[in-house]
């Protein structure tokens, strides 16, 4: 996702579960060493992890600007540590699946500082293994992806939306599919799915066995449109649209934590849908944040990674309404 400069540096904000009764003292991660917008983030076992970024000032991009390095920090807070690093690359998905991080796609700046954009979508995909400590290349997409979201179901890797930026000559090309691949396959391969959006700047999350696609800017403008696929039945729907308006449906965060699917929108409300998946709640507000990350956290706690604030906040969430 390709965004503004205001955030000087990662930031965690912390949300308590959706059923607590009160806050508990605020708590601060430390700052992650890098200033960077536009990350990868999410959790794995007991550690946050948070992958590349943009350094430079907004909507202006080059080798320079984007950032390579790998950080991860415990769940529950502590010190940041430097990892392997790898491509640099912004607006990168980042999921985990058996511990491991898996690193999908992304844009690449191939311009010197000051020279026209040549940005291009990468198809790549890469674990990391922790143990090991190192990056293992898995099968790449069959096209370049940025600006797009990754999910994991049981051992099935997804990809959904985003667009493949083709250098400074050619037009991005939007993606009309979407793109699974079984991880534990003895030989792994990509299968398209076909997807009734084509949308970049989105989020999305896996809950209750099926892929939440959130809001997202579509070829003319940003919507608050909510879709949802269902693996087992290879079939889309739809579901309640996030409240509020149009603009807040460009990157919005989203994951699924205790078992609850949580939204967090530009306009700094945290939306929880209703068990029975037919409305929205108000879980909370926070500070108003963009391209930010929603990562589940110790002790069913929330996470939201950067987003252009650097203070770190503790919300209680609000309750679900009494059933009548």
């Amino acid at each position: 996702m390709e965004v503004s400069n205001e955030m000087k540096r990662y930031s965690v904000l912390l949300l308590l579960p959706a059923l607590a009764l009160a806050a508990e003292p605020a708590r601060r991660h430390a700052d992650v060493p890098v200033k960077v917008t536009s990350l990868g983030a999410c959790s794995a076992g007991d550690w946050v992890y948070v992958y590349g970024g943009h350094t430079g000032k907004m909507h202006s991009y080059s080798s320079e600007t984007a950032s390579g390095r790998f950080f991860r920090v415990k769940t529950a807070g502590g010190k940041w540590e430097e990892l392997a690093s790898g491509p640099r690359v912004q607006g990168v998905a980042l999921v985990a699946h058996c511990n491991h991080v898996i690193r999908v796609g992304g844009m690449q700046p191939r311009n010197k500082e000051g020279d026209p954009h040549d940005n291009h979508s990468l198809k790549s995909v890469s674990k990391y293994d922790p143990n090991a400590k190192k990056w293992v290349d898995l099968p790449e997409m069959p096209s370049g992806r940025s600006s797009h979201e990754a999910v994991v179901i049981g051992d099935k890797l997804y990809v959904v939306g985003g667009w493949e930026m083709r250098g400074k000559d050619e037009k991005p090309k939007w993606h009309a599919t979407s793109l699974v691949m079984d991880l534990l396959a003895k030989a792994p391969k990509w299968t398209e799915i076909k997807q009734p959006f084509k949308r970049r700047a989105l989020g999305a999350a896996a809950a209750g066995g099926k892929i939440y696609v959130v809001g997202g800017l579509g070829e003319k403008a940003s919507t608050s449109a909510v879709v949802v696929y269902d693996p087992k039945e290879d079939k889309w729907s739809d579901a309640p649209e996030v409240p509020g308006s149009g603009k807040h449906g460009f990157s919005p965060a989203a994951a699924e934590v205790a078992g609850k699917l949580f939204v967090s929108t530009s306009d700094g409300t945290l939306h929880r849908l209703s068990a029975d998946g037919k409305k929205w709640e108000a879980a909370g507000d926070t500070s108003k944040r963009r391209v930010h990350r929603l990562v589940a956290g110790a002790g069913g706690k929330v996470l939201l990674v950067g987003g252009g604030l650097v203070e770190v906040e503790e919300v209680s969430p609000k309750e679900p309404p009494a059933a009548e």
